[in-house]
């Protein structure tokens, strides 16, 4: 299972290039890349939620003032979370065991699984119990 959010640079200043630590075990959103840099500018891209914490810890270290700007997330690959046994009161209770608004109803009727398991999954949940970045983000 894999999460990317979609992030870009609030202010359009220059690109920034945030080099990988040597010791990176996070997950990169392109893993065939061999890249030694993450690449954020204005131009909104996806990122793993691992790069997205590297970055921000960059961006915060910048001698000028700088933030992040999440507009969307897709679900990479197989996510347990939608698995054919899913129901929506198992999403109901890992809602509420970690303090998220319910993502059950809207308008006139209820959310289909995989919009729910997207929204759960864009506020930070890893599904071990860890909020990765806070929720609202």
């Amino acid at each position: 299972m894999g999460v990317r959010k979609q992030v870009r640079l609030k202010y359009g200043r220059a690109p920034v290039q945030v080099p990988y630590p040597a010791d990176f075990k996070g997950e990169r959103s392109n893993p065939d890349n061999d890249d030694n840099e993450v690449h954020i500018s204005s131009v909104a891209r996806y990122l793993s939620l691992d790069e997205i914490a590297l970055v921000e810890a960059y961006v915060q270290k910048l001698p000028y003032a700088q933030q992040l700007v999440y507009t969307g997330a897709t679900l990479v690959g197989e996510d347990p979370l939608l698995s054919p046994d899913t129901t929506h009161d198992e999403l109901d209770k890992i809602e509420s065991t970690h303090g998220m608004p319910s993502s059950r109803t809207v308008p006139g009727g209820e959310r289909d699984l995989r919009s729910r398991v997207l929204i759960i999954r864009e506020r930070g949940f890893l599904g071990n119990g860890r909020q990765v970045l806070a929720a609202g983000k």
